[in-house]
């Protein structure tokens, strides 16, 4: 009898231990995945960051959605034009849901604005133009009538939806377009009211350094 029963707690014993390895291998894969790619990417190797990525492993692991997400930074980063019109492709015909297309097309769009990619940005905004809302749309083209084709038109619906947000950094987005449309119209004393207004509440993001350079461009005489 305590055979038996030596017998049987040693095969729980292993039904647990194999259960627990079961459970714990895609952790265990996906940290050594992961692990992969940020040596890569410190590397700057993003030809084989990518290769990792792209793979099905990958896919299985960690979801489509994340794939393009992580596909999109690193296309980004490499800034192969060429892969990039074909990355758009793929996110176009994926299955992902369309919200998740936007979101990876509108980090697309923010980044070549960002840059004032004027190119890039028309190719995006087309794209986006079948991924988004009408009222998306209007502010994706606003804000490239703003940033690429320096243009000051927009400056009343800019002042509207200042007043309307009482976000401290969504307040400084707006006072910077609106600065930055001021500096096109070539009206200096209201462009650096607007610019002063954005650094203060920028100043933890990548547009701080932005509204500081267009200070020391001219705006502070």
């Amino acid at each position: 009898i305590n055979k038996g029963k030596k017998s049987m707690n040693i095969s729980i014993y292993f039904i647990f231990l194999v259960a627990g390895i079961g459970i714990a291998l895609p952790y265990i894969i996906r940290a050594f995945i992961q692990n992969n790619i940020k040596k890569n990417v410190q590397k700057k190797n993003y030809t084989k960051a990518l290769e990792t990525i792209e793979g099905k492993l990958y896919r299985i692991l960690f979801g489509e959605y994340d794939q393009r997400k992580k596909q999109c930074v690193l296309l980004l980063e490499e800034n192969s034009k060429d892969s990039i019109e074909s990355f758009i492709q793929q996110v176009s015909l994926s299955r992902i849901s369309q919200k998740q297309k936007e979101t990876i097309f509108h980090h697309m769009y923010f980044h070549y604005l960002d840059k004032e990619d004027g190119s890039m940005c028309s190719r995006l905004l087309d794209v986006l133009k079948t991924a988004v809302s009408a009222q998306d749309i209007e502010n994706d083209e606003m804000m490239y009538r703003i940033i690429i084709e320096k243009k000051s038109e927009d400056i009343n619906r800019v002042q509207d939806l200042l007043k309307e947000t009482t976000d401290s950094q969504q307040k400084g987005f707006f006072q910077y377009l609106l600065g930055l449309q001021y500096w096109n119209n070539k009206q200096k004393k209201e462009a650096r009211q607007y610019f002063t207004h954005a650094k203060r509440n920028m100043k933890d993001t990548p547009y701080y350094q932005k509204v500081k350079k267009y200070l020391q461009k001219g705006v502070q005489s």
